[in-house]
């Protein structure tokens, strides 16, 4: 089961093959600074990662900035999607927009779950919060084929649906994990696998909706063309 993480900000950046470097990113008017591995490719060869791909096909996404988090985080920061409460940002990667989602809701109360697969990227996203002040965050280590009894007012995330495998447990941790009423943003770069899940979602009673991610303008979800998807999770009646 997914369980809260004891990890903190505290302490270094994990020994990593490559080494570390810095990137910044703009998130609405604000500059993050983020530690990012200088070459995500080299834990390909790491034995532990192949140890941990033949035992549970696990391969290190996590090391990645992809650029829907890229887009996804500046559009968090300039359109005030989030609205407030309880965020989770499912499969947080290096902690991009989930960072950003805490800074554009930091006014409004807003508390946001930093949460992966992978303990190494929750260390390292709290540590890139420490590293820009932000610290209405918490980590959470997460496998969405069994998430916790927990529930949050809105999750984000962002290059998620690549695999068509994941779009059941992926939407089956929304529906456990997403308050009724809730909404859910994942954001894609248009992937055929997107268009898919979007019909899964719907199916499952969603309320959907898709936006610009340079504009925040409603658009139509197209192949080929990155988009951020609104899952708004049904009321009972």
């Amino acid at each position: 089961m997914g369980r809260v993480s004891d990890l903190s900000a505290s302490g270094s950046l994990p020994e990593l093959r490559g080494g570390w470097t810095e990137r910044s990113f703009d998130v609405g008017s604000r500059r993050v600074v983020l530690h990012v591995p200088a070459d995500p490719d080299a834990l390909l060869d790491d034995p532990a990662v192949l140890e941990r791909h033949e035992r549970d096909d696990y391969m290190p996404y996590w090391a990645h900035l992809w650029p829907a988090a890229v887009r996804m985080a500046d559009a968090v920061g300039r359109f005030e999607w989030i609205g407030g409460g309880r965020v989770l940002e499912l499969g947080c990667g290096l902690g991009l927009v989930g960072i950003a989602a805490a800074v554009a809701g930091a006014s409004r109360g807003v508390h946001v779950t930093l949460s992966d697969y992978d303990a190494d990227a929750v260390r390292v996203t709290l540590l890139n919060a420490e590293r820009n002040g932000v610290e209405n965050v918490s980590g959470l280590v997460l496998d969405w084929r069994d998430p916790p009894d927990v529930r949050f007012d809105e999750i984000v995330g962002c290059d998620l649906l690549y695999e068509e495998r994941d779009h059941v447990p992926i939407l089956d941790a929304i529906d456990r994990l997403l308050e009724p009423g809730g909404c859910c943003w994942l954001a894609d770069p248009g992937r055929t696998r997107a268009l898919e899940f979007w019909h899964r979602a719907e199916e499952r009673g969603y309320s959907l909706a898709a936006f610009c991610p340079e504009t925040g303008e409603a658009v139509v979800p197209r192949l080929g063309s990155a988009f951020v998807m609104r899952l708004r999770k049904p009321s009972p009646e």
